[in-house]
């Protein structure tokens, strides 16, 4: 073979033992490059999953549908977790809380002690800061009634008149009343409170249950509450609301007693309030001249309320017996004008001729599901 030729042949063989070598560890750089590429993505998998079960557990805690949104191509924005809260009632700004509703509502209990029963709320963390509180009732009644005074029955929340009834014998069936109200929370020291109110058997508007006069909605009570019970014993409000005067409540499921209708006021003001230790103390001065209810101060010779000329004093401290409920308070209230200083008969909303004071004193028994409540009312002058 010729020596050129040999030559030849060798480097040809050196070159496709080279590329050969090269070849391969090409080869063994994509497998291991593919390698990595697989644990990665088995990597990224693994935390899905774990993402996936967390977000899970957050559903079952929350009780609320959790959805998962991925980025793709088209869409450029993270992956992130939304919650659905539309199925959760107390998520959201607009609450609900039933128990305290029928507290506020209820209009047998408590009857002029609602701000304190507001506070004590949120002092439990039934309610929140920065959250509106929406709540209701509907009271329908079906009766029948046999008198020994012709139009005359003692039934205090409706008017006991012959606009109601005529004649010994009476049967209803009506709506009674409808209420609506709104708690808003604003921060740990404010709360704004309305109430409003349907009652044709109970309004003062002229005529029968059906007149156009008897069948308006109002704005029952409304106030701004300054408090907090966690960093101060004292708290205030703004509007109008129950006068605190007597306890005026009643262990009746439903007819009012007869203290909160002959003294149970209803007037614009401002309350101040202190409670610590058992020991709750009201101070309220009222807007003067023939108020919403029960109260009533001539302004010169008129009931034009221009001037905050009425006041209330109320005082009582409750003795803990131990237990869940069990106690004992004793109370006592004085107003400089109540609804009773006319000539008899009362003519509700005129002006009087000078104010007749009347002072209560009250006390309450609880033990367990018993209660045991008295009160006495008097005004101070004999009414003429």
């Amino acid at each position: 073979m010729p020596k050129s030729l040999f030559v030849g042949a060798i480097s040809v063989i050196a070159l496709t033992i080279a590329s050969t070598a090269h070849g391969q560890e090409q080869q063994s750089d994509s497998v291991e490059d593919f390698t990595k590429i697989l644990e990665r993505i088995e990597l990224l998998e693994a935390e899905n999953q774990a993402y996936k079960a967390r977000l899970l557990e957050v559903e079952q805690e929350l009780a609320v549908p959790v959805v998962v949104q991925t980025s793709t191509a088209t869409d450029a924005r993270p992956t992130s977790a939304s919650a659905d809260t539309s199925s959760d009632s107390n998520t959201g700004v607009i609450r609900f809380n039933h128990d305290y509703a029928y507290g506020m509502l209820d209009p047998t209990t408590n009857i002029n002690s609602k701000q304190l029963y507001l506070l004590e709320q949120k002092q439990d963390g039934n309610l929140d800061s920065d959250a509106l509180y929406i709540g209701g009732a509907v009271t329908a009644i079906a009766d029948y009634w046999d008198s020994n005074r012709d139009s005359k029955f003692g039934y205090l929340m409706r008017h006991p008149t012959s606009n109601n009834q005529i004649g010994d014998k009476v049967s209803e069936a009506v709506i009674h009343s409808v209420q609506t109200n709104f708690t808003a929370n604003i921060g740990d020291w404010v709360s704004v409170y309305g109430e409003f109110l349907y009652d044709p058997e109970q309004s003062f508007g002229a005529g029968t249950i059906t007149d156009l006069n008897r069948n308006q909605i109002q704005l029952r009570k409304g106030y701004v509450l300054f408090g907090n019970l966690d960093e101060t014993p004292i708290y205030a409000a703004i509007g109008k609301m129950s006068t605190p005067f007597g306890l005026t409540d009643t262990v009746n499921p439903f007819s009012a007693s007869s203290n909160w209708h002959a003294f149970g006021g209803i007037a614009n003001g401002v309350m101040v309030g202190y409670k610590k230790n058992g020991l709750h103390i009201r101070a309220e001065a009222v807007q003067g001249g023939a108020q919403f209810r029960a109260a009533n101060t001539p302004v010169g010779d008129t009931n034009v309320p221009s001037k905050l000329n009425n006041y209330v004093l109320d005082a009582n401290y409750t003795f803990d017996l131990g237990g869940e409920a069990n106690d004992f308070m004793l109370g006592g209230s004085y107003e400089r004008g109540s609804a009773y200083c006319q000539s008899f008969p009362v003519i509700h909303f005129e002006a009087c001729e000078e104010a007749n004071p009347a002072w209560a004193a009250y006390g309450r028994l609880r033990l367990g599901n018993l209660t045991l409540q008295s009160e006495y009312n008097e005004t101070v002058d004999v009414w003429h």
